[in-house]
């Protein structure tokens, strides 16, 4: 099926792309054949279309549309869980699939703002952000259970106090930060 060139390939700026192209004919059936690499030292590819009449540069667009839809489909089933919804009911599938898509968008636009950075990079980072920002939240939660606790087994303590004075120096506690300060004072 690989057709020999004996010329030199030919040189598309726009994409940076070397390329062969020949119309070839497979089952009786007209195709256009592109052999291309991308620079000098590229692995050689072929694209195969039945439109003999587009031009390379239509078809790397086309290829690349294609090939970015694909990779739509990959992420948002491996990072987001696209498809693994159990339920039978219709409207359950299409609000997971819509909130997927909503995700996959907002996570685009921002690699888009922040770019130089993978998708499943940042759904990486986001999801440790998450887990740090529940583990805060439990912290205050167990904070408060021991204040309660304090508060019911020692008549003299102030809860409302200690809350006031635990807001205030927020900073020297460190546990809702990441520079925490061993040298705590409290103020007396």
């Amino acid at each position: 099926m690989f057709k020999k060139q004996d010329k030199k390939p030919k040189r598309c700026r726009k994409f940076n792309y070397y390329y062969h192209s020949y119309i070839a004919n497979i089952d009786g059936l007209d195709v256009a054949v592109f052999t291309l690499k991308r620079g000098v030292n590229g692995k050689w590819h072929t694209l195969i279309t039945t439109d003999s009449s587009l031009n390379f540069v239509k078809v790397i667009e086309i290829y690349s549309i294609r090939w970015s839809i694909e990779v739509f489909f990959k992420e948002a089933k491996q990072l987001f869980g696209l498809g693994k919804s159990q339920s039978t009911n219709f409207d359950v599938q299409i609000a997971q699939a819509t909130i997927v898509f909503v995700q996959y968008l907002l996570i685009s636009i921002r690699y888009t703002m922040e770019a130089y950075e993978t998708i499943g990079g940042l759904f990486k980072d986001l999801q440790q952000v998450y887990i740090e920002n529940k583990l805060n939240v439990r912290l205050l939660a167990v904070v408060a259970l021991i204040l309660d606790v304090l508060e019911k087994l020692i008549d003299s303590i102030d809860i409302h106090d200690v809350i006031l004075k635990i807001i205030e120096n927020i900073e020297f506690f460190g546990f809702l930060s990441n520079n925490y300060n061993f040298n705590y004072q409290p103020n007396t």
